[in-house]
């Protein structure tokens, strides 16, 4: 109904003119409840959209790391290599700490043989000059 007849009519309302009145507020009513509903769907399926591809994004980043745990040495195997690891190495230490032990005795009988060769050659010398001294007085005595 046009707010024009309503403005003519004020004042004289019949029990048709207020059906018709009501009906049409009510037919207003209902496109516009039916306006919003529309609205509210298409903003519903969006959200749903939204929330799909954040889920496909959840699941693809939980797959990848279901695929990437996979991968990694269980906790057990791990362990029980460093623990044979650590083996190797401390017998590597004692096999060093051996060697370095032989070579310095090594060193040690090393400069213990340089000593006495030096010793004699002391000697030696020491004799030869003992010997040298003796031929040089026996040459001048017997002049």
């Amino acid at each position: 109904m046009d707010e024009s007849k309503i403005d003519k009519m004020q004042g004289r309302w019949t029990t048709d003119s207020l059906f018709e009145y009501f009906t049409a507020r009510m037919d207003d009513a209902d496109v516009r409840y039916s306006q919003r509903f529309q609205a509210q769907e298409k903003a519903i399926d969006k959200s749903d959209a939204a929330s799909e591809k954040r889920f496909e994004a959840v699941n693809e980043f939980r797959n990848t790391l279901s695929d990437q745990t996979k991968t990694f040495m269980p906790r057990l195997e791990a362990e029980t290599r460093t623990h044979a690891n650590a083996e190797k190495i401390d017998a590597l230490a004692s096999r060093m700490d051996k060697m370095e032990t032989q070579i310095q005795s090594q060193d040690t009988n090393k400069d213990d043989k340089r000593t006495e060769i030096l010793q004699m050659v002391q000697l030696i010398v020491g004799l030869l000059t003992i010997l040298a001294i003796i031929i040089g007085a026996a040459l001048i005595v017997n002049k």
